[in-house]
């Protein structure tokens, strides 16, 4: 929400409303739409959609252009390998860090944050709204990258049935969702928190998270990553010189911690946003 007007629509509530669970509905609603009208309004939203048309060319290129061969995977093997190497490592990852970082890091760069915070809506309800906006956008957009890469190498081998047995659609996009909202939690009080929430973001993934094989095993279960391994179908760890064996979290126990998470990064933001002081000029 960087135009000024559409920071005070937050509170222009059509006539009065007396019920505080209809008026929070409403506020979290018009967040959300504006919000999510940012969102795709954004240069980064193109950047996005390339990222996430990646895994498809990939499947393309293996259905239509890789010969077939003694080489040459068969499509459900290829499409697990896909999913944990395209997918769980990178797609998810990077899209929760260029879009969770900006909902609050926006704000701040475009100046608007007083101008927002400024109006007369709870702060837990701008943090709702606003991830809720990323949210939605993040997993459509990510869901339908694996649905159409999904559709592409289901027929590759002749036999639809048994590719879909092998690999269930919907266990692949429950991590979808699990994983761009605890990343985008996370990474959404950084946008809160930090001057420069992207490079926190990459730091955290790409130097905390990719030494987690070398971590102990009580170590392993302070990184999200080994959550969502833990719901990834067909996941397994590889052994690594020196690292430590651990065996995953069950996976119902895995996606509440998960879900955990993103509520308490959630709630950490909107403290934030309550004691953090934001001035209209630019930050040194």
């Amino acid at each position: 929400m960087n135009d000024v007007s559409e920071n005070t629509a937050l509170a222009d509530l059509p006539g009065p409303i007396g019920n505080a669970a209809v008026r929070s509905v409403y506020q979290t609603w018009a967040a959300t739409r504006l919000t999510l009208r940012n969102l795709i309004l954004r240069k980064r939203t193109l950047l996005m959609i390339l990222l996430s048309c990646v895994p498809v060319v990939a499947a393309v290129a293996l259905r239509y252009w890789l010969p077939i061969g003694t080489g040459r995977p068969e499509a459900h093997q290829f499409f697990s390998g896909l999913f944990i190497s395209l997918y769980v490592y990178f797609v998810i990852v990077l899209t929760a860090i260029f879009y969770g970082a900006s909902l609050i890091a926006d704000e701040r760069s475009d100046r608007t944050i007083a101008l927002l915070l400024a109006r007369p809506v709870a702060r837990e309800i701008l943090v709702i709204g606003k991830f809720l906006a990323y949210a939605a956008g993040a997993c459509v957009m990510l869901l339908a990258s694996l649905a159409v890469t999904y559709s592409i190498l289901s027929g590759m081998d002749g036999d639809a049935s048994a590719f879909r047995r092998a690999v269930p659609f919907w266990r692949h996009a429950r991590v979808v969702v699990l994983g761009v909202t605890a990343y985008g939690a996370v990474f959404t009080f950084f946008g809160a928190t930090f001057k420069r929430p992207v490079v926190a973001g990459f730091l955290y993934c790409f130097v905390w998270e990719s030494i987690l094989p070398y971590l102990p095993i009580f170590l392993k279960k302070l990184t999200l990553m080994h959550y969502i391994h833990s719901v990834t179908p067909h996941w397994k760890a590889k052994e690594v010189l020196l690292a430590f064996a651990a065996e995953p979290t069950p996976p119902g126990q895995a996606v509440w911690t998960l879900l955990g998470i993103c509520v308490a990064f959630l709630a950490l933001t909107a403290i934030a946003l309550r004691t953090k002081e934001y001035k209209f000029e630019k930050e040194l």
